[in-house]
């Protein structure tokens, strides 16, 4: 039954804010760097490796990209209509303006 008391301190240790930062903050570059690989992988494989399309030959792998890149696209448009709406809808035009930039900037980036 030790190691139930055990698991249990080291669970209470992780879940704390302080500890859970520290450790995410030490894993963080090394999903980062997973992801990108990931990505990148993916992206290839996708372009490069798969078989044309009976139909369609090989123009149908602008889906490979499109699909994946679209739904970040659509949010990050939705954040700019937001931030403009709580801009107007609040008349905080100095607020809001930074939110529109930034966000108005991310959403056609990705759609490209």
């Amino acid at each position: 039954m030790a190691w139930i008391k055990t698991a249990w301190d080291y669970f209470q240790r992780t879940v704390s804010p302080k500890h859970f930062y520290d450790i995410s903050g030490r894993w963080l570059p090394w999903f980062w760097a997973v992801a990108i690989i990931l990505i990148g992988v993916g992206t290839v494989w996708g372009l490069a490796f798969a078989p044309p399309d009976y139909q369609q030959g090989n123009s149908y792998r602008i889906m490979f990209i499109h699909v994946l890149y679209q739904p970040l696209y659509r949010r990050g448009l939705g954040q700019a209509h937001l931030g403009h709406l709580l801009g107007v809808g609040c008349e905080a035009d100095l607020h809001a303006d930074p939110v529109v930039l930034v966000h108005g900037r991310a959403g056609p980036v990705f759609g490209l």
